[in-house]
């Protein structure tokens, strides 16, 4: 019996890792957003990204998708992002939130999808209220 509760029990400690780890990823990826960090962000970015702005949808390299979210940033002076709505999945991680800038706000959302041992930012949606 006791070998058995030993498996049980570090099955439990990986899995409930494994999720600390994937929040934490969303956690980062909010904070940079707070101050609006590209660099930051970035580093969860996949090899393509799909980067929304006002109904303008376009796909990006991870170090094109870098410079329009350091564009987006320099140009709307970010003051806060606050979180909305989060869920988790097995596969992906989605959050939705108030991004506030100097030049109005945005509704955004972006997800993190499982490749390989990594959880990756695929798509990001602004939509300003201009």
């Amino acid at each position: 019996m006791r070998p058995l509760y030993h498996i049980i029990l570090t099955f439990l400690l990986i899995t409930g890792m494994n999720s600390f780890t994937w929040t934490n990823n969303v956690n980062d990826v909010v904070s940079a957003l707070k101050v609006g960090d590209a660099s930051r962000m970035s580093k969860y970015f996949d090899n393509l990204v799909d980067i929304s702005v006002n109904d303008r949808s376009h796909s990006y390299s991870r170090s094109q998708a870098e410079l329009v979210m350091r564009d987006f940033f320099n140009s709307n002076d970010v003051t806060n992002f606050q979180v909305v709505y989060k869920s988790a999945g097995t596969d992906v991680e989605y959050c939705m939130g108030k991004l506030t800038t100097r030049h109005g706000e945005f509704r955004t959302s972006f997800s993190l999808k499982n490749r390989g041992d990594r959880k990756l930012i695929q798509e990001i949606t602004l939509d300003g209220d201009q």
